[in-house]
Formats: structure tokens, sequence, C-alpha cells
């Protein structure tokens, strides 16, 4: 509703610009109500492009604590697993979700902030890198890619210790980035 309210008030300005522009009475300055209407939509815009960006960073954390569930959950499961087949998989879908967690978001979601970013849109920037990034700075992925790897390359032998231990490792990475927002 509140993009159809900014698209319609969008309209009606480029409306009131086309009428002003070609009105054959020349006019020395804009009155004072046209500036207050002027202003008060560009003050609408303003809290409009506020309240997205709020929205945008809100979403893309639910992104994040979905896939750190779910590669909890995959610890958990390959914890508990009895197959061979079974906890390999577990393994693999956990490390992806951290990875996802890493990249703030899966392919999809890399190539809408890609899109966003060609558009102009950034977020913070990454001091080491110089790289755009809301939640997860250059260290902090590196370090997530690192448990990502391990948990990976864990075997099918992997001790329900080293399991808990990466877990714990997850949590507390997972923590450090996303709980200072």
């Amino acid at each position: 509703m509140r993009i159809c309210t900014t698209a319609l008030l969008g309209l009606l300005l480029a409306v009131a610009c086309e009428t002003a522009v070609r009105s054959d009475e020349p006019k020395a300055a804009t009155t004072g109500s046209e500036a207050e209407v002027l202003a008060d939509l560009y003050e609408h815009v303003a809290n409009s492009i506020i309240e997205i960006r709020a929205t945008e960073d809100n979403l893309v954390k639910a992104m994040l604590v979905q896939y750190h569930a779910s590669a909890q959950r995959h610890l958990a499961s390959a914890r508990g697993s009895a197959t061979i087949a079974d906890r390999k998989a577990h393994f693999e879908a956990a490390a992806e979700n951290i990875a996802n967690i890493a990249n703030e978001g899966d392919k999809r979601a890399q190539a809408v902030r890609q899109r966003l970013s060609d558009a102009g849109h950034y977020h913070q920037k990454d001091a080491e890198t110089k790289e755009d990034y809301m939640f997860i700075n250059s260290a902090e992925k590196k370090a997530l890619f690192g448990l990502a790897k391990t948990i990976g390359q864990f075997g099918t032998d992997a001790a329900p210790a080293d399991i808990t231990k990466a877990s714990e490792q997850l949590k507390s990475l997972f923590g450090k980035s996303i709980g200072r927002e």
C-alpha cells in the first residue's frame, strides 16, 4: 500500500512539474504553497526509503537466521544419524547453509544484491576488502567459510564432540555478526 501511495505521489509530482513547465505564464519563483507541497512530498519519499531499507535489513537478517537454524538442525541430525549417507548429506547441507550465511544469502539473494548495488544501493563498506556487506564483514566471512569447509570435510566417523564443537563455534560466530546489529 505504501509503495502504491509513493508511486501515486510521484505521478502527481510529475504531472505538476509538467504543468508548470508547459504553463504560458512565466513565474518568477515557486510560491510558498508549491514549495511546501514539494518539501512534504520529499519528506514522504525519504520516510519511504528509510522504511524500505529497514525492511530489507529485517528480511536479510531473517534469511540468515533461517540458514543458521537449518545448519544447526543438520548438525544435530548428523550427530544422531545412523547411516553413512545420511551423515554425509547432513554435513554437506550444514556447510552449504553456513556458506549462505557468509555470503549473506544464496545465489538468488546475491543476484538481487548485485542488482541493487548496480543501481547504487549500498550498505556498509568493509574496511579490509572495500566490499559492500550488511551484517557479515570480511573477517567473519572468512571464519564462516573456514567452518563450512571443516564441516563439509567431516567424515562419517566424525566424533559427536567434534560436531558439538562445530555447532557451538557456529553459534558464537553467528551471534557476533548478527548480535551487534
